[in-house]
């Protein structure tokens, strides 16, 4: 960190309490030739609008939330800002669903899926609309603990996302004895696909691998139409990124989505069946 950028406990305490943390959205694409690149769901991201520093991002306050113990506390002022944000979207006729991204530091506590199952209940929301995301290293440090609170937050009927696949440890019986729902693929291979067979063969492995093991397929990272279609046709049912939209405010996520949906860039309803995908 910056010698002149420095955040205190004080401060981010102050942070939490204050109301001057605020959630960006990056919307998910399904891939599905069905829905034609539309939009159903968004990866919610915290940042800090710091009055002194203007807009702070995760990296520079997540760490200290870590050490201090404050990031329960963020957690939940995160969560509940982003089912409020889920009702309102609902209310106005758009229906998403929103993952959320969950510390390692917070997978021993057992009555967080309580907590959130009565804050979906009270916006009337089934829990389905809420996906928890927990990164692959995070999830097989400890994969009996991981397992445990992961079972609850399942049936309490949450979608449960492993982020960042590739990059971490997980055995084949880890992941099977997991209750995951979906598999997010790491950046690092997707946005290398372009230039880079390999990339691009480790990226088919893993939606081959997610799909025998039943899970929903998401890629990260997406910077190119290229390889949006290319995702598709090797079968991956949604995926984020830069090609299709930063993370916004989100007010401005219906607007994003109509002027997404205007470009067109596929007939719709198309059967595209099976394709080569160059290996």
């Amino acid at each position: 960190m910056d010698a002149v950028f420095q955040i205190t406990e004080r401060d981010l305490r102050e942070a939490i309490e204050g109301a001057q943390l605020v959630v960006y959205y990056q919307p998910k694409v399904s891939l599905s030739a069905e829905e034609g690149f539309d939009v159903h769901a968004c990866e919610a991201l915290v940042r800090w609008q710091h009055p002194q520093y203007g807009m702070v991002f995760p990296d520079a306050f997540i760490p200290l939330a870590e050490a201090t113990g404050l990031i329960s506390p963020l957690t939940d002022r995160v969560v509940a800002a982003t089912v409020n944000q889920i009702r309102l979207w609902e209310d106005q006729g758009l229906s998403l669903s929103v993952a959320v991204n969950l510390t390692p530091r917070l997978l021993d506590d057992l009555e967080l899926p309580d907590r959130f199952s009565d804050l979906m209940e009270r916006h009337g929301l089934p829990a389905s609309r809420l996906i928890v995301e927990i990164t692959e290293s995070g999830a097989m440090a400890d994969a009996t603990k991981t397992t445990d609170i992961l079972v609850r937050f399942r049936l309490k009927g949450f979608g449960l996302s492993l982020d960042d696949f590739g990059t971490g440890y997980s055995s084949l019986v880890q992941l099977h004895r997991m209750p995951f729902s979906e598999m997010k693929i790491d950046r690092s291979f997707v946005m290398d696909m372009d230039h880079d067979e390999e990339a691009k063969a480790i990226v088919h492995s893993i939606v081959h691998l997610g799909h025998n093991l039943g899970l929903h397929l998401c890629a990260e990272g997406v910077e190119t139409l290229d390889s949006l279609k290319w995702l598709r046709e090797a079968g991956c049912e949604t995926a984020q990124g830069y090609y299709m939209s930063r993370p916004i405010p989100a007010e401005d996520v219906p607007s994003w989505r109509d002027e997404w949906l205007a470009k067109d860039m596929e007939p719709r309803g198309v059967n595209y069946g099976t394709k080569t995908l160059g290996l």
